[in-house]
């Protein structure tokens, strides 16, 4: 027999969440994290007990069809790009906002018809190393994004590997170092920056485990 598990998830709880992440916020606009089925929570169960959000982030390309096939117009946020050059098709349609992290994204993004206009991120590594521009390619593709018809618009993003030990100030220190002469809004802090170091706001935060807990 089954184990006799259940889980059950409030959605006045889940809208709570974003209230308080939005209170922390401030100024800065909110995207909502629900990538990955929201975390088991439901996409669209939690998309709805977020609708305070400014909008959504989430991975893959079938998450997003499926907030905008639900009727969500707001902004939604691909967190780790594109991984092909025929998501470029998708993206423009769809009009969802690309995180660019390689020069391999940006040559699909040159080398494919765009329709219309799109905003852009710009991922910068400040010490996660996972994924990023650094210092020594960090200008060709900050050139190529604001080079292109088709970008509207450029934020510089980056993703701190720690926020809960010895802070964000060295990070923050090393992010603004890289971009130092690059002008556009940015987006830094994800929940514990957001509880934590209120310097780390910027112009768009982006909780996650705070929402869910």
């Amino acid at each position: 027999m089954p184990r006799p598990i259940r889980a059950t998830i409030s959605q006045s709880a889940l809208s709570h969440n974003l209230g308080v992440a939005r209170q922390r916020a401030g100024d800065a606009k909110v995207w909502a994290v629900v990538k990955a089925n929201a975390y088991g929570h439901g996409l669209l169960r939690a998309a709805k007990a977020f609708g305070g959000a400014d909008g959504y982030a989430v991975l893959d390309f079938a998450e997003a069809l499926q907030l905008r096939n639900a009727g969500v117009a707001k902004p939604i946020l691909m967190l780790e790009g594109l991984f092909e050059p025929e998501d470029v098709a998708v993206i423009a349609r769809q009009h969802l906002t690309p995180v660019f992290h390689s020069l391999e994204q940006i040559e699909m993004l040159q080398k494919t018809p765009l329709e219309g206009a799109i905003d852009a991120y710009l991922k910068v590594n400040s010490g996660m190393n996972r994924l990023g521009f650094t210092m020594d390619n960090v200008r060709v593709a900050w050139n190529a994004l604001k080079e292109h018809s088709a970008i509207r618009s450029v934020t510089l993003m980056t993703h701190f590997a720690d926020a809960e030990g010895a802070g964000v100030a060295a990070q923050v220190d090393w992010f603004d170092k890289i971009v130092q002469s690059f002008e556009g809004p940015r987006s830094l802090a994800h929940s514990p920056a957001l509880l934590r170091f209120p310097e780390a706001r910027a112009d768009w935060v982006r909780p996650v485990v705070m929402l869910y807990v």
